[in-house]
């Protein structure tokens, strides 16, 4: 659970109006509920995300419909 370089980048790095790209989903959280927090998180600061592998891009509406439907069958 101690991931401090991802830490840095959540907290310290990413800014409004930046994008987090990442390879797949399971590399950014732990659990589907620790994901979606962070998700929220990251939307909440005004910051996007892209999973490359499962092809979701939060900064658009259709993207975050996709990550809630994955979420819910989950």
């Amino acid at each position: 659970m101690d991931r401090p370089e991802l830490h840095r980048v959540l907290t310290d790095i990413l800014r409004e109006g930046d994008t987090l790209v990442i390879w797949k989903l399971d590399r950014l959280a732990r659990s589907l509920k620790q994901l979606i927090q962070t998700t929220e998180d990251l939307k909440g600061r005004g910051i996007g995300l892209v999973s490359l592998t499962d092809a979701i891009d939060t900064s658009s509406p259709g993207g975050m419909l996709v990550f809630h439907m994955l979420g819910r069958n989950r």
